[in-house]
């Protein structure tokens, strides 16, 4: 299961690549996700994955 809850990922200090994105896949469920150039479809994956804390250096808004 990969469950993601309002992820915020922003470049610099005013620009939002991604702002409160959401989702829920259960084991075995597959996602198309798809939409136009720079609308954030590799961000929202490298979110994800675990790989944006380790190409940037995030800020964090708020901890659970």
């Amino acid at each position: 299961m990969l469950q993601l809850q309002n992820v915020k990922v922003g470049f610099g200090d005013s620009v939002l690549a991604i702002a409160e994105a959401s989702l829920d896949i259960r084991d075995g469920e597959r996602l198309l996700v798809c939409g136009a150039g720079g609308s954030g479809k590799t961000t929202l994956l490298n979110a994800a994955s675990g790989i944006v804390p380790r190409l940037i250096t995030p800020q964090v808004l708020a901890a659970m």
